[in-house]
């Protein structure tokens, strides 16, 4: 159960950074959130790590590693903003 409700906040919080990267007008075909997707800025979940990469040929390019969402939400907001 306890899993089921550290998913359901994941998923939440991956929900809200969308809509904060909508509202800054960063187009939906850039960035991939929660799942690996070729040719995009990718935020995903693994192991408790929250991983910042770009996604080219199934390779991370450009990783970045980050104890917290938090952390993580902050620094793919300025890739993708600036």
């Amino acid at each position: 159960m306890m899993k089921n409700i550290y998913q359901q906040e994941i998923k939440s919080r991956l929900l809200q950074l969308r809509e904060e990267l909508r509202s800054l007008s960063v187009p939906d075909n850039h960035y991939s959130l929660g799942h690996v997707l070729d040719e995009r800025t990718c935020l995903i979940e693994r192991n408790g790590a929250w991983l910042v990469f770009y996604s080219e040929r199934g390779r991370m390019e450009d990783l970045h590693t980050f104890s917290s969402f938090d952390e993580a939400r902050k620094f793919i907001l300025m890739i993708l903003n600036s």
